[in-house]
């Protein structure tokens, strides 16, 4: 019966290798339909600017960026993930060769007396050493699968280092905007707060001289103070963005960069921002990227659980010396060999493997609504930064209309005043409404910078220029 049964496996081995043609196979990814062109007029079909911050004409921005590029601590996390991740995909791509070790043993035994061996047999050395071989043919593309999964992952950490380093460089940007927006705040109500003392002086001789009333002083000194008393709060607002901009990059408090110490123009974008297409700007996105390897993670897990399946089939080898005494190991003799196989077919938990299969296949699916949710969300996500930085700039441009017509108010309140043809109330009036205007306008400057940043941000570009040669 045994004799059958051995001259039976060579006639299964046809039958075992068309079954492994059945394996798994990968699964293709299409990506979400995207329109041809952004829906905004204002958009450029221009392939956009990787070094995108050079397009503000700021040296101490640039300075920033590349020093946070490099000294960032979140960057230097990602770059550790990404260096582990790059191990462990080299450590995988192992399990598809041979397995050959240096093996060597030394024991002694004594077995019982009470047994029929034991009886004749007096104690017992054997001593070993040779080469032993393992391997196990991916017939059915575990293992293969495996490698695959391994290396999407470090495809992962490598997108996710780019991302990291388009969120640094657009948030220290929308930072170093805001603390020059700050400055240039701070620097309007100084400014106001110095007329407006000297409005509350002259008026103070007037009333001193007859020519104005205590109500005419009264008002000028409460203008005066409620200007004052803004500068506190935007003085600590520029505190919390120097701080916000020391651990960006990278740093204590006590090494602020000399340039951020003292006061510079606040930074304005193009006129015109490249955009590229859609199709560009998915390829170069980095956080979709990374959302695609993840896909590609989860579905070769599944194709490899699907794998688990399949019969396991390992192979050995062993060449070598085996003696008693360790003196002849090296002679003739000693000589020894081995070589076999094993085949594993699950049976019994056969329907757990197929729960497994099954979740993995799932979870394979959540990733790929994961992803197409996450280009439908940043894809709307540059269709409304779009739109926000061409609103934002059709506002600057009013309230610049609307600060020249209120200095002529000003002037003309000023001049009418001089001549008794109105009261000064409608003198502080004016000055009010100039700084009300005034402050506006540097607040909408600064926001419409801050939109070209959220702009630039949402387009994905930026990281190339800081690659280095372990993280391709």
């Amino acid at each position: 019966m045994k004799g059958v049964q051995v001259r039976a496996l060579p006639a299964l081995l046809p039958a075992l290798l068309l079954w492994a043609c059945q394996a798994p196979t990968r699964r293709g990814i299409e990506a979400p339909e995207l329109p041809a062109q952004w829906s905004s007029a204002a958009a450029s079909s221009v392939e956009t600017e990787l070094q995108w911050w050079r397009s503000f004409g700021d040296p101490v921005l640039v300075a920033l960026i590349e020093q946070a590029a490099q000294s960032n601590l979140d960057v230097a996390m990602a770059r550790a993930r990404l260096r582990e991740a790059q191990a462990i995909a080299r450590a995988q791509g192992a399990v598809l060769r041979p397995n050959v070790d240096l093996a060597a043993a030394a024991s002694r035994s004594q077995p019982s007396e009470n047994t029929r061996q034991g009886a004749f047999v007096g104690d017992d050395d054997l001593y070993q050493l040779g080469l032993e071989a393992r391997w196990e043919p991916d017939f059915f593309g575990r293992l293969d699968a495996s490698i695959a999964a391994a290396n999407a992952t470090e495809a992962s950490a490598l997108e996710n280092l780019r991302a990291v380093r388009v969120s640094l460089l657009a948030e220290l940007a929308s930072s170093y905007v805001e603390l020059r927006g700050s400055e240039r705040l701070l620097a309007v109500l100084r400014d106001n707060a110095r007329v407006q003392s000297e409005t509350a002086d002259l008026t103070r001789v007037r009333v001193e001289a007859g020519l104005a009333t205590d109500l005419e002083l009264s008002r000028a000194i409460a203008q005066l103070r409620t200007t004052e008393s803004e500068i506190p709060s935007i003085e600590v607002r520029r505190q919390i963005t120097l701080n916000r901009i020391r651990v960006l990059l990278g740093g204590s408090g006590g090494n602020t960069p000399a340039a951020l110490t003292r006061e510079a123009p606040l930074p304005q974008p193009a006129d015109s921002i490249g955009m590229g297409t859609p199709s560009q700007w998915l390829e170069r996105r980095p956080d979709l990227r990374q959302a695609r390897a993840e896909l590609v993670r989860y579905s070769e897990l599944a194709r490899g659980a699907e794998a688990d399946l399949y019969p396991r089939i390992n192979l050995s080898a062993r060449v070598g010396q085996d003696s008693n005494q360790f003196w002849n190991m090296l002679e003739s003799g000693s000589n020894a060999w081995s070589i076999g196989g094993a085949l594993l077919y699950p049976i019994f938990d056969r329907q757990a493997l197929r729960d497994s299969a099954a979740a993995a296949d799932e979870r394979a699916q959540v990733a790929l609504v994961q992803w197409q949710k996450s280009v439908l969300s940043a894809f709307a996500e540059v269709e409304d930064a779009l739109s926000s930085l061409a609103r934002e700039r059709e506002r600057t441009q009013k309230l610049g209309q609307a600060l020249d017509a209120s200095r002529r108010s000003v002037a003309l309140a000023q001049e009418l005043h001089e001549r008794g043809v109105v009261d000064f109330f409608q003198v502080l009036d004016a000055q009010a409404q100039q700084l009300r205007v005034e402050s506006q306008l540097v607040q909408a400057q600064t926001q419409t910078s801050g939109r070209a940043v959220a702009l630039y941000r949402s387009l994905g570009g930026g990281w190339e220029g800081f690659e280095d040669a372990s993280q391709e």
